[in-house]
């Protein structure tokens, strides 16, 4: 087999290459080892965050627990708009002004004042009744707990809120409070001055189901009662 010396016709010249370009397979393979370099350095950055966050973990406990529970808190009483100190009422549901249930409430029967003992430093009085509508039918209590000076209601009213949650009730004496009462049902105070007033109701046949606007009507019924006790 013999070997010859092609001449210059037998050439074939390559094709011109611009200058500044690279051939396409170098250029892929460049831009995979530059992605390859990039996803490396974000993953290691990732993992590098995720060690610290779990290292101050370890070394401070608090991190990963829940905030403990806020007792229900009220703002600083505002002063009493009554002036004056108010005294005993007889017959507290002759004092009480029931108009405020109405239109949820258009029934009413059983009315019985009630004379209780003392509660702690307060003098208690009660009124007992069953009110409702054509849907709903339960027993209502008005409470009225007069104290010797304004700063022994404001702890017993303070000690009410502290027991379970509930929700502060806008203008209505100096602070005013709305919960449930496991016995009574719904219920809603009032401090003013030296005496706390609360009303309750609850429905006999569903004992934890309220009707709309149940709130509203018992903080009228308050509202307008001591304005009755203030001029008594």
């Amino acid at each position: 087999m013999s070997w010859e010396v092609p001449d210059e016709e037998t050439y074939q010249p390559w094709p011109p290459v611009e200058a500044g370009t690279v051939p396409s397979t170098p250029r892929r393979r460049l831009l995979a080892l530059t992605a390859a370099a990039i996803g490396a350095v974000v993953g290691l950055t990732a993992l590098c965050g995720v060690a610290v966050v779990l290292s101050m973990r370890a070394a401070d406990g608090d991190l990963g627990r829940k905030p403990p529970m806020v007792a229900p808190t009220l703002d600083p009483p505002s002063v009493s708009p009554f002036g004056g100190h108010y005294d005993v009422p007889g017959n507290l549901c002759s004092a009480t002004d029931f108009t405020g249930l109405r239109p949820l409430f258009t029934m009413h029967s059983g009315q019985e004042p009630s004379r209780s003992a003392a509660s702690g430093e307060g003098v208690v009085r009660e009124c007992v009744g069953t009110t409702g509508n054509d849907a709903v039918s339960g027993q209502y209590r008005v409470v009225a707990t007069v104290y010797p000076d304004a700063g022994a209601a404001s702890t017993a009213f303070v000690a009410i809120v502290k027991s379970g949650p509930g929700t502060a009730v806008p203008a209505l004496g100096q602070q005013g409070w709305v919960y449930r009462d496991p016995e009574r049902g719904r219920t809603v105070t009032v401090l003013d001055a030296n005496l706390i007033l609360a009303m309750s109701w609850r429905d006999d046949a569903r004992p934890t189901v309220d009707p709309e606007g149940l709130d509203d009507a018992l903080a009228r019924v308050l509202r307008s009662t001591l304005g009755l006790l203030k001029a008594n």
